[in-house]
């Protein structure tokens, strides 16, 4: 970058003196021409700084009656004053982006989403009966499924790692820049701290603060047991409700449960992982999807916060044959899933995946001291960059069971009146 800058700086030299040497007014309107088309081009504050830097001293050299020699000597001069300033000031910063490029260096997606590509393929090719055979009677539920896409799409925007300081964008644009360092020689000048525009717009600069985010780590299941279980299979089991299809004056435990599972996916699709996406074989930044804590619920009413969730597990839909949950002793982390051991759908998550691939979103099934709950993945607009799908495709579930912690009361048997005493 700094051979690149001194050769554009070299032409201004050229330019500079010729216009000196000449004196014309049309050479020196030239002149100004040339500055604004080399700012433009490269956007560097310090090419621009020199420009002006030169054009005052041909002023003053004109009015000094100074020689072309002195002229174009002082100008050498004051250029490599300039460059020699950016250097030492910059120079520790033009180290760390060196350093991110070799820490995120740019890596395909292709192969690790091609299973979704065969399993969407496949299920082209089944008979039109089987297709459809889980599609809604009318357009109410698609209705309504659009609507809770479009606000995880809203919720993806400002969500950051950390709810507060970094969203979707503001790590987005600094891989970008990253990005175009990778590529050339003039996009890592452009994207170079005091040479190109990254000075300019420092939000968005290249830097180890704009790009790291917290590494992940491990969230184990939690240990709770329900007082009274479920029935595990559909002899005894509690009616399926679709929560997410309540009326708005419901009771605040759909609500909760809905805010539940959204709050989930957006720590386990948290968009400030996604990095900076060119296309499947060009992306930077990216990290693997998983949760970082586990999902609590929001309300403060003792009704609702007595529920905790016992097993948070992932359910695949496209990578094997038959849909299977990963059995795994930590919550959902997609670095682990390959030595992960997986089973078959039980009769709620099977009747609830139906229900999911009609429309919902959110299916339950509710005891007195355990909720069962499978909750959809849905490819939103920001997913559609690596994986290749339709935007609302369902790309996976989790199933949940939550307990009452402390467990319900439970009503005490009524005690048969005492006799008297004779």
């Amino acid at each position: 970058m700094l051979i690149l800058s001194l050769s554009i700086a070299a032409a201004m030299l050229a330019v500079v003196g010729a216009a000196y040497r000449s004196g014309s007014g049309a050479l020196t309107c030239a002149l100004a021409l040339f500055g604004a088309f080399v700012f433009l081009g490269t956007q560097s504050p310090l090419l621009l700084g020199t420009w002006f830097l030169l054009m005052l001293l041909a002023v003053v050299c004109r009015c000094a009656r100074l020689s072309t020699k002195a002229f174009v000597t002082w100008s050498a001069a004051v250029t490599l004053l300039t460059h020699s300033i950016v250097i030492v000031v910059f120079l520790p910063r033009m180290r760390e982006i060196r350093e991110l490029q070799r820490e995120y260096p740019i890596v395909s997606v292709r192969d690790r989403m091609a299973y979704e590509k065969r399993a969407l393929e496949t299920t082209a090719t089944e008979p039109a009966a089987a297709r459809d055979a889980n599609q809604p009677e009318d357009g109410r539920a698609s209705a309504a499924q659009a609507t809770r896409l479009s606000e995880l799409e809203e919720r993806l925007v400002s969500h950051g790692w950390d709810d507060s300081r970094r969203g979707f964008r503001y790590r987005n644009m600094a891989l970008q820049r990253l990005y175009g360092a990778h590529q050339s020689a003039v996009g890592a000048f452009i994207n170079a701290p005091g040479f190109g525009v990254g000075r300019m717009a420092n939000f968005a600069t290249p830097t180890r603060g704009n790009i790291e985010i917290p590494p992940i780590s491990p969230v184990p299941q939690p240990q709770i047991t329900p007082q009274t279980p479920l029935p595990s299979s559909d002899d005894g089991m509690p009616p399926l409700q679709a929560v997410d299809s309540q009326p708005e004056d419901a009771s605040p435990l759909p609500k909760a449960l809905t805010f539940l599972h959204m709050k989930g996916t957006l720590d386990f699709a948290n968009p400030a992982s996604f990095g900076y996406v060119r296309d499947v074989d060009h992306v930077i930044g990216f990290q693997p999807h998983a949760f970082r804590a586990l999902p609590q619920m929001s309300e403060t009413a003792p009704a609702i916060t007595r529920w905790k969730i016992g097993k948070l597990e992932l359910v695949s839909l496209l990578r094997h044959e038959q849909p299977q949950v990963y059995q795994s002793k930590n919550l959902p982390n997609m670095q682990e899933l390959a030595e992960v051991p997986t089973r078959p759908l039980d009769d709620f998550e099977s009747s609830a995946l139906k229900k999911l691939r009609s429309g919902d979103d959110l299916v339950v099934a509710s005891g007195s001291s355990e909720i069962r709950m499978l909750g959809s993945l849905r490819a939103a607009k920001q997913c559609l960059e690596c994986h290749q799908v339709e935007r609302g495709t369902l790309l996976g579930a989790f199933t949940y069971r939550l307990f009452s912690d402390p467990p319900e009361p439970q009503p005490k048997a009524e005690q048969p009146p005492r006799k008297p005493a004779s």
